[in-house]
């Protein structure tokens, strides 16, 4: 089974750069595209609501509307990355457990839309104004996870998983430690927090398990092998 789940996770790292290398490069063009729309948006607001008000010229327009975009994404670059990447999981496989989830693009965008961070109409303004700056950055983290993906060392890595996926539950780094007498059991339990369906579990001392879906798509792959 340990040399399945072998196979079974770096195929899985495989499939995870290449899709990884594939979202970034289009979420470039995307971020572009949602630039220049919520740049004319911004304009529209600025001339409705100010131009005639207090008599602007188009060029000042222009200049107020290039101005918010900067702000925008000057904004997302530095405080934005201040929001912590940590949910309150209120189910019953987690127990309510605050838990880390693998990094992936997709997790700060959930805080924000997350009922209980902010009220809707903040939740619109932010997906309106900062989804260019916020495809450019996922761009670029999903380049940098991409990047660590490729110096993983699969094989240690691996035995961590296999470790996970016989345990079928929570399992202590100390434990995990265990198995790996002679090095950094660290060096292969950091590296998993690239890894999407690896969670880890910060109440009381630090633990790793994984997702359900995780332990449902090998078992399909062992069905299919």
């Amino acid at each position: 089974m340990a040399s399945g789940i072998q196979t079974w996770f770096a195929q899985q790292v495989a499939g995870a750069i290449r899709t990884d290398t594939i979202c970034a490069a289009l979420l470039i063009p995307g971020s572009l595209v949602a630039t220049f729309l919520t740049y004319w948006i911004v304009f529209a607001c600025i001339w409705i609501g100010l131009g005639s008000l207090f008599g602007l010229s188009i060029s000042t327009i222009h200049a107020l509307a290039g101005f918010f975009l900067v702000a925008c994404f000057a904004w997302q670059f530095t405080a934005g990355r201040n929001f912590e990447e940590t949910y309150n999981v209120q189910r019953d496989d987690y127990a309510g457990e605050k838990i880390m989830l693998a990094r992936a693009t997709g997790n700060r965008m959930a805080l924000l839309l997350d009922p209980g961070m902010a009220s809707m109409f903040v939740r619109v303004i932010t997906l309106t104004f900062l989804m260019g700056p916020r495809m450019l950055e996922g761009s670029w983290k999903l380049w940098q996870r991409m990047q660590r993906m490729k110096e993983m060392d699969v094989s240690g890595c691996g035995r961590v998983i296999a470790l996970l996926m016989r345990a079928q539950g929570r399992v202590d780094v100390d434990e995990i430690a265990k198995k790996f007498p002679d090095g950094d059991v660290m060096e292969f339990v950091r590296p998993l927090a690239d890894f999407d369906g690896v969670v880890f579990l910060h109440n009381g001392s630090l633990a790793l398990t994984l997702a359900p879906r995780l332990v449902e798509d090998f078992e399909e792959w062992c069905r299919e092998n």
